[in-house]
């Protein structure tokens, strides 16, 4: 499928999910999830070069980077919608949920939790998690969980998988 039918079944998405944002951060946002998916990336470089338009590439990459550095983008409430309705559409069936974390620099790594889709992972939330050694505290997972939980429609079966 074309960018340009992408980008507008994702604005159109988007637009309902979230209602009175402005025009321009639907917008790029919405060439964020198109170019992530063109690209099959997500380094800010290889998304904006998906990108179609006149400007130049560190133009659009740093149109990217201002968007994330948006403190009016806050992650989980753009977010939410979008893991509600996957996990909705996977109602019904047995969902797989899937707890992994990732190292990500020196003292840092990303907890992450996905559910399992035509042999593929979509996070559904992510947190970031100080540590020195590969593993997070408990109480981190918890309460990730304990949040994709309220994510759930009730009477979902779950099976939870985990790395380690």
């Amino acid at each position: 499928m074309p960018q340009w039918k992408h980008f507008h079944i994702w604005m159109t998405k988007l637009t309902e999910l979230r209602p009175g944002e402005r025009a321009t951060r639907l917008r790029n946002f919405t060439w964020l999830l198109v170019g992530m998916y063109s690209a099959q990336a997500v380094h800010l470089s290889k998304v904006a070069a998906k990108m179609p338009g006149l400007s130049c590439l560190p133009s659009r990459t740093r149109r990217l980077s201002h968007l994330l550095d948006n403190p009016a983008i806050q992650t989980r409430a753009w977010h939410q919608p979008i893991a509600r309705g996957i996990l909705q559409r996977l109602a019904g069936g047995m969902v797989h949920l899937i707890v992994g974390g990732s190292k990500v620099g020196f003292g840092h790594q990303l907890l992450m939790v996905a559910v399992a889709y035509r042999h593929r992972t979509l996070p559904l939330a992510w947190t970031w998690v100080r540590t020195v050694r590969g593993h997070s505290k408990v109480s981190k997972q918890i309460a990730l969980l304990s949040y994709v939980r309220g994510l759930l429609p009730p009477h979902t079966q779950v099976i939870l998988v985990g790395d380690a």
